[in-house]
């Protein structure tokens, strides 16, 4: 008899045991949405790959934050959900809804100072190129961020129609998109202006607005649109 077969869920007990090891050692901006939706639904369906579940459960329904407002009979035609995933589901947002109801981080991000900090945090140790998309509501409140893509030390790409896709399914009218140089060197090229221009020219024409594009290395930030942009978009929102 093969030896795994002896273990309470064979190879996936053993996987998913690594995977909960590697998210208690590593950065959790490490892993992917995929990733942490495929972690979750270990507690709702047990002894399973749910590394499927999850990929399909985005391809629905685009974001986390789509996933988990998803309605019963939308989350059920995915293979492997049910409804203890559901209960699932409506915990994990309650627990959330508290959680940020007893919040004592009332902060906006109504100014390029406050998003230059928020950034800077996110890219300490950062070795790679790394693209972000920060979505916020009317009022300029966090909604969600987005690691969009890990490029080499020298380049990231850019999916324009993704970043509008992921602003619909959020629901957001708002986005800050950050960007680093991992060689250290605060100045941004003549294609980090070019696309911040073109980015806010094409969310404009979906009524998106590019709040800002924000610039980050060595500790220390650049605001690309207030710095290049002839509309003025920041300063003071």
């Amino acid at each position: 008899m093969d030896s795994k077969a002896k273990k309470p869920g064979g190879y996936h007990a053993g996987h998913r045991e690594r995977m909960k090891k590697r998210f208690l050692a590593d950065a959790p901006d490490n892993f992917e949405d995929h990733e942490l939706l495929e972690m979750l639904l270990y507690y709702s369906v047990p002894r399973q790959n749910t590394n499927e579940a999850a990929h399909e459960l985005l391809d629905r329904f685009k974001t986390i934050r789509g996933v988990l407002n998803a309605s019963p009979e939308n989350l059920m035609q995915v293979n492997k959900v049910g409804n203890n995933t559901y209960v699932l589901f409506r915990l994990v947002r309650e627990v959330m809804r508290r959680y940020e109801a007893t919040s004592d981080k009332t902060e906006k991000f109504d100014t390029a100072e406050k998003i230059g900090r928020f950034f800077i945090e996110k890219y300490i140790g950062v070795t790679n190129e790394v693209v972000y998309a920060l979505f916020l509501d009317q009022s300029f409140g966090f909604v969600e961020c987005k690691r969009l893509f890990e490029g080499s030390p020298s380049s990231a790409s850019l999916d324009i129609k993704q970043i509008i896709s992921l602003a619909n399914a959020l629901q957001t009218p708002n986005i800050v998109l950050a960007h680093n140089h991992p060689n250290g060197i605060a100045v941004p090229s003549s294609n980090d202006i070019n696309t911040t221009l073109m980015l806010a020219s094409a969310l404009d024409m979906v009524d998106i607005r590019l709040l800002e594009h924000i610039l980050v290395a060595n500790k220390k930030y650049v605001a690309l649109v207030k710095a290049y942009s002839d509309k003025g978009l920041l300063g003071e929102y």
